[in-house]
């Protein structure tokens, strides 16, 4: 490319970076509008429902470890292992 076209590319660039700074300080110095009301407090008034409380008498079975299998070695990494012993070992 040409340092010219290089040059206007990048003033353009920084030109609508400078834009999009001027449009964000414009924002902010806009008056903000009250709510009067929070609607989104509302959402706490409302009661929940009582849920009984339900005591566990019988012991819960034991999850699977997935971890374990994860780590299982298979048969080929254990093949694979072993080239790689044997060929430490000579």
């Amino acid at each position: 490319m040409h340092r010219r076209i290089i040059r206007s590319i990048t003033a353009a660039k920084y030109r609508e970076k400078q834009q999009v700074k001027d449009v964000q300080k414009l924002r902010k110095k806009e008056p903000k509008t009250i709510v009067p009301h929070d609607p989104t407090a509302d959402v706490f008034v409302i009661p929940a429902e009582e849920k009984p409380v339900e005591i566990q008498w019988v012991k819960p079975e034991p999850k699977v470890d997935l971890t374990a299998r994860k780590r299982r070695i298979y048969k080929r990494h254990r093949k694979l292992q072993q080239k790689m012993n044997r060929g430490n070992a000579k």
